[in-house]
């Protein structure tokens, strides 16, 4: 098996390992809210002698669980998504070689609605939906991303091989913000900022700019 393969295959298991930690993380933040939740709901039901607690309790469970199955539709990835903002992602630094993994900071916030959590995803020029490429940051935004929050899965010349194999070594691809519904990139999403990857001929180094 050629040595490029194993690699990318190692890259992809920490990718996974990576992304499982993080939601794992914010599912039993969640869980533990919920619970929180529960408890101080069925105390005042007690107080109260309201016999609807029951009801609620169950709505807001039920929901939970919504949420949660939207992401996992998600995570398998979709596609011809619209990004309805281009521009407003940065890479840091703008350009480089592309063994660099660039930090990213978004000039404005995620809308309401879709702003629990945002994520990084990848986008060919014919705007087919082609990978997710890093962790989630938490929040409302703006976003700048830091260690363990929003930092990409690979560099970006293994942004291009592994999450978007059809992008040539001088192609360009179009990386952008996913704003989640839910907190850990779960929920619904849209697609907001974006920022356009071009890399060289060979593939060494890469620009950035806010058009193709």
């Amino acid at each position: 098996m050629p040595l490029v393969q194993v690699d990318l295959r190692h890259l992809r298991i920490a990718r996974l390992e990576r992304r499982l930690g993080a939601r794992l993380r914010s599912a039993a933040l969640l869980a533990a809210s919920v619970s929180v939740a529960a408890v101080l709901l069925c105390s005042c039901t007690s107080s109260t002698g309201d016999t609807g607690a029951s009801s609620a309790e169950g709505v807001v469970a039920g929901s939970q669980g919504s949420s949660a199955t939207q992401g996992i539709s998600n995570a398998v990835g979709s596609t011809a998504m619209k990004i309805s903002n281009p521009g407003g992602l940065t890479l840091i630094p703008a350009s480089g070689p592309t063994t660099l993994s660039p930090n990213w900071s978004t000039n404005d916030g995620c809308p309401a609605g879709h702003n629990a959590s945002a994520e990084l995803g990848v986008f060919n020029l014919k705007g087919a939906f082609e990978s997710r490429t890093s962790l989630p940051i938490e929040g409302p935004g703006p976003y700048k991303s830091a260690p363990g929050a929003g930092v990409l899965d690979f560099d970006l010349n293994n942004v291009r091989l592994d999450d978007a194999p059809d992008v040539g070594p001088d192609g360009t691809l179009e990386v952008a913000v996913g704003c989640y519904a839910s907190g850990a990139g779960l929920g619904s999403v849209v697609y907001v900022h974006s920022t356009f990857v071009h890399f060289s001929g060979n593939g060494a180094t890469y620009t950035t700019s806010n058009s193709a």
